[in-house]
């Protein structure tokens, strides 16, 4: 049996052992799974959903993420249907109102290192439970970047009021000529 080569090669974050080790603790099924999922992305066979930046969150919009969950849960096979273009086989259709998968691996694409090998390579930086928005600072903190985005700033709410009411005092005065002497 002909093994398949790697798109991307990889050089995953060295606590992501620890995700994974973590995540078979708790359920070795997810850590097959978890596993199967890296080798998928190394082979190009699924893509994640890049991310943006987030207000309150390390900028993470370099990075992808990856949702995945055990198989009642797991809509990896949705992705896989989605880049293969193959039609969703009617045992299937439950899924796909299960609930959201429950964990996800952060990942991004590096570009090539000096060499003869100069394909994109892939970096695992977290693997965690998705459902709050810890693995996105794990992933942060691992790329130091602890630093937030932080939002637009917008003029409190009560300064606008007031720049409004003395605008129309002043059109009102006028219009009523007490503004002369």
């Amino acid at each position: 049996m002909q093994s398949q080569q790697a798109r991307y090669p990889s050089n995953h974050h060295p606590a992501v052992r620890g995700d994974i080790l973590t995540l078979m603790e708790e359920d070795l099924q997810l850590g097959v799974i978890v596993l199967t999922r890296i080798g998928q992305l190394e082979r190009a066979e699924l893509t994640g959903k890049p991310l943006e930046a987030r207000v309150g969150l390390p900028d993470l919009s370099d990075c992808r993420v990856l949702r995945f969950d055990t198989q009642e849960h797991d809509p990896g096979w949705r992705n896989i249907t989605a880049v293969t273009g193959a039609h969703l086989p009617e045992r299937d259709l439950e899924a796909a109102t299960a609930p959201p998968p429950r964990y996800c691996i952060l990942y991004r694409l590096q570009d090539p290192v000096e060499g003869p090998d100069r394909r994109l390579h892939l970096q695992v930086l977290a693997v965690a439970a998705s459902l709050e928005a810890a693995v996105y600072r794990l992933a942060g903190t691992r790329l130091n970047r602890p630093q937030v985005v932080r939002g637009p700033r917008r003029p409190a709410r009560h300064d606008a009021s007031r720049e409004q009411a003395q605008r129309e005092a002043g059109q009102s005065a006028s219009r009523s000529g007490r503004g002369h002497t």
